[in-house]
């Protein structure tokens, strides 16, 4: 294969021997070409080079020796090269990642490297690729990661062209949510684009590649004004080496999820300078003229998120897949959010402590028993229930999984401690130590025992003291004894709106279950709702997020009964103000533009109009655009200010710096122009210290001066004085004939302020 037969496998485009990347697209393209590059000379990092040639396989061969067996070369990058292998003590395949061993000298490369793998193996979501180890030796630094059986997104995009709806709506979902999990951490990807995303044989979209991802923590290792990314995927933010947040992710899956819909990227270029000032500066298409049969929130959302400015975006990528319809994984239901709490917590007996009682406790347990000498069947006492029995009982239900292989409430007529199937559930315990001791449990015994319960529970009867007595629901007199029907819920309270919200705010409500006459109740989990998600949502615990300005309805059901309250969403304030750079330095007539970002009182970026001003307009002038001039030599402040919040930035205007002989041979060739103009009062502007005898001398000749032929001989520079020898001619014309006259003087000069002036001649 010639060079001339190479192409990308990105965009097509023709790849010469030893390119780096696509021109056109800007794809690493280093591996495409069928050298040996993956033979190189090992240096021992902090030693002298070995004198053999070894391969990176078998480096990494020597390396991982016991540990992993090497197979084959995966793929090849500009940094790293992937192989294959297995672990030998799990015996499962792994991928794993080794960095070049040039680079290992690179100032800070090393620790880029490892940072990497750092940063991924924080990050566990079921969309991002795990690491299992990092591992580093005297010639060579490598991770093992899992290896994933299938294919990357571009070559599923190359194949099919336009992705179906369904399918572009999945991908999208779970990766902005594997994006959005990484950006609560702090960890920015900055390399989104199809081939970082692997899509597995499970059908499983799986993020890889957090090669260049920025820990917004770490300092140290990324430069400022550094460009990193791939071109046709990079946010206008990365093509002008502007610092980048999360919102720049969201804009690289926003041309990813474009590309997915049209079967291209939204912006591509002859080179990749030009497909960098495409992104920040050509308007994007409509994208219902690729795909008119495109839903509109889909539209709408990939639209959004293409937005040339960060906070013209979606606020979150969470937001963004709400609007797609879709739900992330931190909408957690009850049970999964209480096991989570568990998980994260050192001593789960506080938790199981603070969990809800159930509205239907587990009833009284009894044994079932045949008397050999009756013809029924009799129930047997449970035996006497102690303290701490019902919470220790919550505990292994919740906690230990498999006591429900013991305890199998759901099976009837069980002789293992089964339930009786015939047992109502009862209302919840009334005081603390009933809630403890179970005292308000029920039995499942004789119902005309002692009140109520065969077991001694001390359950009143419907209608003995302490008792709760109720109709039946069935018109009947009401229920057998030991079976209180529940207190039916009237109505629900709904509090913990405090105030108005802004975007991103979060509260916690609380909904509380009344009966007749406003008693409270314990009753059951609410289920939450919002009226419109687009303005806020609601998780099933209660906690309620504002996203857009607007006003919502919050509603609680509990037993079927509805409680509302409206919450209010304003517009985000302007809380600061930043204005790039801090600090201006012009010289007259040049130009700067200060750039200012709005930020809410969480420093989320916020669209706002700014306005501008200078205070010394006459040394700094400001557009409304944010663009600075200088006028004069001296200092101005411009102010910028936006929604109550303002930032001022210094300005200094400096006198061009120009030597002494230029700034005086300037002085001199103004003198001679305007003796050649015959204008007395020009020669007294150029010559300010020109004595009433030399004017009166200059003015009877002057009208004859032709031309008038200067230069400097010699200059003497003190400081701020200054004195040179000028030598030349004077071309006379009169009576219709030129003559020239040899001129030689000595002029003296002082520094007045930045400028120079010529004071005396003789």
């Amino acid at each position: 294969m010639s060079d001339t037969d190479v192409r990308c496998g990105q965009c097509g485009a023709p790849v010469q021997a030893g390119q780096l990347f696509c021109s056109r697209c800007g794809v690493d393209v280093s591996g495409v070409h069928p050298t040996d590059a993956a033979t190189l000379e090992v240096t021992a990092v902090g030693g002298p080079a070995p004198p053999l040639q070894s391969t990176m396989r078998q480096m990494l061969r020597e390396a991982t020796t016991g540990e992993y067996e090497i197979l084959s070369e995966l793929g090849r990058g500009g940094m790293a090269t992937v192989f294959l292998g297995h672990d030998i003590s799990l015996d499962r395949r792994v991928a794993i990642k080794v960095m070049a061993p040039h680079l290992l000298e690179g100032e800070g490369m090393a620790e880029r490297f490892k940072l990497e793998a750092r940063t991924a193996a924080q990050l566990s979501h079921p969309h991002i690729i795990p690491i299992y180890a990092v591992k580093e030796t005297a010639s060579t630094l490598f991770f093992v990661m899992k290896y994933v059986e299938g294919k990357p997104l571009d070559e599923i995009i190359k194949k099919m062209g336009q992705l179906p709806i369904p399918m572009v709506k999945d991908i999208l979902t779970k990766v902005g949510s594997a994006l959005g999990y990484a950006h609560r951490r702090g960890v920015v990807h900055r390399d989104v684009k199809p081939g970082n995303i692997m899509i597995d044989e499970e059908g499983t979209p799986i993020v890889t590649d957090f090669g260049i991802a920025k820990v917004a923590e770490t300092k140290g290792l990324t430069m400022t004004g550094t460009t990193i990314g791939t071109p046709a995927y990079m946010s206008p933010e990365q093509c002008e080496a502007k610092p980048v947040t999360g919102a720049s992710d969201q804009y690289s899956l926003g041309v990813v999820a474009w590309e997915m819909l049209t079967g291209r990227t939204p912006f591509a270029g002859d080179s990749a300078v030009t497909t960098m000032y495409k992104h920040c500066h050509e308007a994007l298409p409509p994208l219902e003229d690729f795909r008119p049969d495109g839903p509109p929130e889909i539209l709408e959302t990939v639209t959004r998120m293409l937005a040339k400015d960060p906070a013209a975006r979606w606020p979150s990528l969470e937001a963004a897949i709400r609007k797609l319809g879709s739900s992330t994984q931190d909408q957690l239901d009850p049970i999964r959010r209480e096991l989570l709490e568990l998980a994260r917590d050192t001593d789960p007996r506080e938790l199981v402590a603070q969990l809800s009682t159930p509205r239907s406790p587990m009833p009284g347990v009894t044994r079932a028993r045949t008397d050999p000498d009756a013809a029924v069947t009799t129930a047997a006492p449970a035996a006497p229930r102690r303290r701490g029995v019902v919470v220790a009982a919550a505990a292994v239900v919740v906690i230990g999984g498999s006591a429900l292989a013991v305890l199998r409430p759901w099976e009837a007529g069980g002789t293992n401690g089964g339930v009786d199937p015939r047992a109502a559930p009862i209302p919840a315990a009334t005081s603390p130590d009933q809630a403890a001791t179970g005292d308000g449990g029920a039995s499942t015994g004789n119902p005309t025992g002692p009140a109520g319960g065969a077991d001694g529970a001390g359950l009143p009867a419907a209608g003995a003291p302490g008792g709760v007595p109720q109709a039946n629901p069935d018109g009947g007199a009401g229920r057998p004894a030991g079976q209180p029907q529940p207190v039916a819920v009237t109505s629900v309270r709904v509090g913990g709106v405090a105030g108005s919200l802004e975007p991103g705010d979060a509260i916690a409500l609380d909904a509380t279950a009344l009966g007749a006459g406003g008693t409270v109740l314990r009753a059951g989990a609410p289920r939450w709702s919002s009226s419109d998600p687009a303005v806020g949502t609601v998780t099933a615990d209660g906690t309620f997020t504002a996203v857009a300005p607007g006003t919502v309805t919050v509603t609680a059901t509990i037993d079927g009964v509805r409680g509302s309250t409206s919450v209010t969403v304003a517009q985000a304030g302007v809380a600061t103000l930043d204005v790039m750079p801090t600090s201006v330095s012009l010289a007259p007539g040049e130009r700067a533009t200060l750039v200012a970002q709005a930020r809410t009182g969480r420093g989320e970026p916020l669209s706002s109009a700014v306005t501008w001003r200078s205070d010394a307009p006459g040394v700094a002038t400001v557009s409304a655009g944010g663009e600075v001039q200088g006028v004069t030599p001296g200092s101005a402040t411009i102010t910028a200010a936006a929604g109550g919040a303002s930032t001022a930035v210094g300005v200094t205007v400096t006198a061009p710096v120009v030597s002494t002989r230029a700034a005086i041979e300037e002085l001199v060739a103004a003198y001679a122009r305007a003796l050649e103009s015959g204008d007395i009062n020009a020669v007294r502007r150029s010559y300010p210290g020109m004595t009433p005898q030399q004017e009166q001398q200059l003015s009877q000749s002057i009208r004859f001066i032709e031309r008038a032929n200067l230069r400097i001989t010699s200059l003497q520079d003190g400081g701020d004085t200054a004195t040179a020898q000028v030598e030349g001619t004077y071309d006379f014309v009169t009576d219709g004939r030129r003559t020239s006259t040899p001129v030689s003087f000595r002029a003296t000069f002082e520094r007045v302020g930045a400028a120079w002036q010529m004071t005396r001649t003789q």
